[in-house]
């Protein structure tokens, strides 16, 4: 019976594409009893994903070999220690991701008469060079032929697969200090969806390549994209891991420097062989086409090798003006998450899982004047408690709410809500202008930097949306974005002009609010 075993492989290797025949298919061992067929594997894992995947396929080739109609059953052998050196990596592809379709078997094969036998690494680069999209059906009644299989692109889905059997260490060209996880992300009403789907994007069962996350500064935007970094690292199936980690501006600042030095082809090469790409603050490419050309390109072929990618912005993709429309359309392809300002409930879960790292347990009071004061960052939640469990342990005193509230002093100013005629009249007060010069034509440095300020304020503490604060000064939306992209790129910068940007908004953040 081994003999028709044989035959069977022989035929499933004709049918499947080389990358998953040699990877899943090739190592199973069978034994045949009258009408059963017993498919051993080395572990839970594979047997789990051959029965998912292949039990189609495998049946109704058993079925065309034996003349019969074929049981299946699927065990795990008793050697199942799957060892490295002599068996490769199982396939990018999780079981029952993108399940193949089932192949039609004519009642006659003609088999091969000699079984290439086809390199690993060869099977596994083109392998990860496949398209993301899933195998079409083939016409019934025809014998599909590598050639044809070959044309089909195969979903697969390089990251992640977690696997049960193997224990081997992982490493990653880049080895960041992930800062954050999903086990201290607090979840609520504000950001539930937010946060079910960077933990989907980590998991073969994802339909999406991309997650896009929007929010207002300080809501978690970070948090996510790293947690979703870190889990994508410790679950992928790949021992060395390319992954890259920065800002828009910094991902700008590098193709500079390559074109200065006349080494575009390296840049090119770092960011479309990568398996993780996690970038912030995309809101920054607005306006710089070459550079919005590269990363599309980039985005293009991590995502149809199966790799993941999570982009962050204070705006979701339609609110971005003057990038790309292939590059919007690219960015609104996979899962757009927006995050809300966390409220009440989710603020007093934020304080007392932050107060935990510090192995603080804070008074109820204290955190109830906490939540309800600082209500729209949780950056300055973190600053908070950091600075109120440092103040008490410097005076070997017990955290209470004089302290709290000696503390919050640092911080409430920016929680108090403002309308948008308070906020243009601080600016007018504190640069010396008048309505009238900030919402003209003209292009004065001051006059543009007021309605900058004005347009960053607005969108802070406000509720307008970007084309009610445009209405405001006769603009449109995308005169908002810019604005508020402008100021906030010169004020990320270690600069003289940055510094005294920001030295001058805090005056009219202070200028503007008062201490309840």
């Amino acid at each position: 019976m081994q003999k028709r075993w044989q035959e069977i492989l022989q035929v499933l290797e004709h049918c499947l594409d080389p990358g998953l025949f040699n990877i899943w298919v090739s190592k199973l061992e069978g034994e045949i009893n009258d009408n059963i067929l017993t498919i051993k594997a080395k572990n839970t894992f594979v047997v789990n994903a051959v029965k998912e995947r292949f039990a189609t396929i495998i049946k109704e080739v058993a079925d065309n070999i034996l003349e019969q109609d074929t049981v299946l059953r699927f065990a795990v052998l008793n050697a199942c220690d799957l060892s490295l050196s002599s068996s490769p990596p199982n396939s990018k592809d999780e079981a029952g991701t993108n399940s193949l379709m089932p192949l039609p078997v004519p009642s006659s094969y003609k088999l091969p008469s000699q079984t290439p036998k086809t390199d690993y690494v060869e099977v596994l680069s083109s392998f990860e060079n496949c398209n993301p999209q899933t195998i079409s059906p083939l016409t019934q009644g025809t014998q599909p032929t590598k050639t044809e299989l070959s044309a089909e692109k195969i979903t697969q889905l390089g990251l992640p697969v977690t696997y049960q059997g193997l224990d081997y260490k992982r490493t990653s060209k880049n080895n960041f200090s992930w800062r954050y996880s999903f086990d201290s992300f607090v979840v609520g009403a504000s950001n539930e969806f937010a946060y079910a789907a960077s933990k989907s994007l980590c998991t073969n069962n994802c339909f999406a390549n991309i997650l896009f996350l929007n929010s207002a500064p300080g809501l978690g935007k970070t948090h996510l994209t790293q947690a979703s970094g870190q889990l994508l690292e410790n679950s992928a199936n790949k021992q060395k891991l390319n992954t890259a980690y920065l800002t828009a501006e910094e991902f700008c600042s590098q193709f500079v420097a390559t074109l200065k030095n006349h080494s575009t082809s390296s840049f090119k090469e770092k960011f479309r062989e990568l398996d993780i790409l996690l970038l912030e603050d995309v809101h920054f490419l607005q306006g710089k086409q070459k550079i919005q050309d590269e990363l599309l390109a980039s985005l293009k072929a991590i995502t149809e090798r199966g790799g993941r990618v999570v982009l962050s912005s204070s705006f979701s993709p339609k609110e971005l003006h003057d990038i790309d429309d292939q590059l919007i359309s690219r960015f609104s392809s996979g899962i757009i998450a927006n995050i809300e300002r966390p409220n009440l409930q989710t603020r007093v879960k934020i304080i007392q899982e932050k107060s935990k790292l510090h192995q603080v347990v804070l008074p109820e009071q204290v955190t109830e004047l906490l939540a309800s004061h600082i209500q729209s960052d949780i950056r300055k939640i973190e600053g908070c408690i950091q600075n109120l469990v440092l103040k008490a342990k410097l005076l070997n005193a017990p955290v209470d709410l004089n302290m709290a509230m000696d503390i919050l002093k640092n911080y409430i100013n920016s929680e108090v809500k403002l309308s948008f005629n308070e906020i243009l009249e601080k600016i007018c007060q504190g640069l010396q202008l008048t309505p009238e010069q900030i919402s003209s034509k003209s292009r004065k440095r001051e006059y543009v930097f007021a309605r900058n300020t004005a347009y960053f304020l607005a969108r802070k503490y406000t509720d307008l949306s970007l084309q009610q604060i445009g209405e405001r000064f006769n603009r449109k939306h995308s005169s908002v974005i810019k604005g508020i992209t402008s100021l906030e790129e010169e004020m990320n910068r270690k600069t003289q002009l940055g510094m005294q940007l920001k030295r001058t908004i805090s005056l009219i953040e202070q200028n503007s609010m008062s201490y309840n």
